[in-house]
């Protein structure tokens, strides 16, 4: 795979290839600590993370986190893929002994294109959405774990689906006559009685213009698609994100630890020569405050370097936000991704202390009511 890899990266070079971006200067802002939690051996295509609270009932022991990867083929995982759940984690994805959790993972799910954009929310059960569609694959399917000890956890005819025609859905590059594939990451978020499917749109006729788009559940399944919107006030170049040539690769939202009633979104995003892992709060899953950088990261064409984990946790007076650092395969456009080693891949957790996150989102969620996009009473 790997000798194949590198001839097709060489076909590329020889079309016009860009040098690869520096990624020296990728590291946590805002003062949040890290540090690294967890290096995938070389060769291991392991993407798309999500961090789940076991639901009540499943869990051997208190605070109990799984976490799921996405697995397959070198480099992007897009071939032979399948779902890779580890269980017995803590907040800090270490064993109740204190040592990584990340290995001997149990694969729940296989396929390709049925696993292309998985989400997954943990509720009373865990369940989720994923596939990326095509007039061969018209709809969406569903992810669903009975029980704590279930492998089996796609499932063909269950559940709200999300069709190619979806109401709102946007996809306007060239060939796909507004047929959407959903190719980008999907996210699921719950607060209140309520629930959101956040999802990619397409909204660039020459390509790149990555956007999120958020559909509510509703009684008869997934409600329409809509644009999530950004407060302006974001510092430059990320004031102009939703703008076509700018990209928001996909929405990591979660309901917000620090402050009842919001969620949290984690957005890896690229303007201009900049990227970085962006957040932002929202009270209603639509409206989102003016995101503020967590991660510069790094950029080739959009194809952002490091992704947000879909997961927050909790520890004591912490929450803990991920960052996949190093994602396989974003940098396969580069000239040297046929010989260049690449970054290591690796799970970088962010100490942000409760107190201060409540910080940010009480203004966040004073900025969002000012402008009329929260009803919330309090702050």
């Amino acid at each position: 795979m790997r000798l194949l890899c590198g001839l097709t990266m060489a076909a590329f070079a020889e079309a016009g290839c860009k040098p690869a971006p520096r990624l020296d200067g990728r590291h946590a802002r805002r003062g949040l600590a890290w540090t690294r939690a967890h290096r995938f051996a070389d060769g291991d295509a392991s993407r798309y993370a999500s961090l789940l609270r076991v639901p009540t009932g499943w869990a051997s022991f208190e605070g109990e986190h799984w976490l799921v990867v996405k697995n397959g083929s070198w480099p992007a995982a897009n071939g032979a893929a399948s779902l890779v759940v580890f269980r017995g984690c803590d907040a800090r994805l270490r064993t109740r002994g204190g040592e990584d959790c990340v290995r001997h993972g149990d694969v729940v799910a296989r396929g390709a294109w049925q696993l292309h954009n998985y989400a997954l929310l943990s509720e009373k059960v865990i369940w989720g959405v994923t596939g990326e569609t095509s007039a061969k694959h018209p709809a969406t399917l569903t992810l669903r774990a009975h029980t704590r000890e279930d492998r089996k956890w796609l499932q063909h005819a269950y559940g709200p689906t999300l069709s190619m025609g979806h109401p709102g859905c946007v996809e306007k590059r060239q060939g796909y006559d507004g047929q959407c594939l959903f190719d980008g990451r999907f996210s699921l978020a719950s607060m209140n009685n309520q629930t959101w499917l956040y999802a990619r749109g397409n909204t660039n006729p020459e390509g790149g213009g990555r956007a999120v788009f958020v559909a509510q559940k509703t009684m008869d399944g997934w409600g329409r698609l809509n644009p999530i919107e950004f407060l302006k006030g974001a510092r430059p170049p990320f004031d102009r994100i939703q703008r076509s040539d700018a990209d928001v690769y996909y929405g990591a939202v979660n309901e917000n630890p620090a402050l009842q009633g919001t969620l949290l979104g984690l957005f890896p995003a690229a303007s201009r020569d900049r990227a970085a892992i962006l957040a932002a709060v929202s009270c209603d899953g639509l409206h989102f405050s003016a995101p503020v950088e967590v991660w510069r990261s790094a950029h080739d064409r959009g194809e952002v370097v490091d992704h947000a984990v879909d997961g927050v946790s909790v520890d004591g007076a912490d929450a803990f936000i991920y960052i996949h650092a190093g994602v396989p395969g974003t940098l396969w456009r580069t000239c040297e991704f046929a010989t260049a080693r690449p970054p290591p891949s690796e799970l970088i957790r962010l100490t942000w202390p409760l107190a201060k996150l409540r910080g940010f989102s009480r203004e966040a969620v004073t900025a969002l009511r000012q402008a009329g996009r929260c009803d919330r009473p309090t702050v």
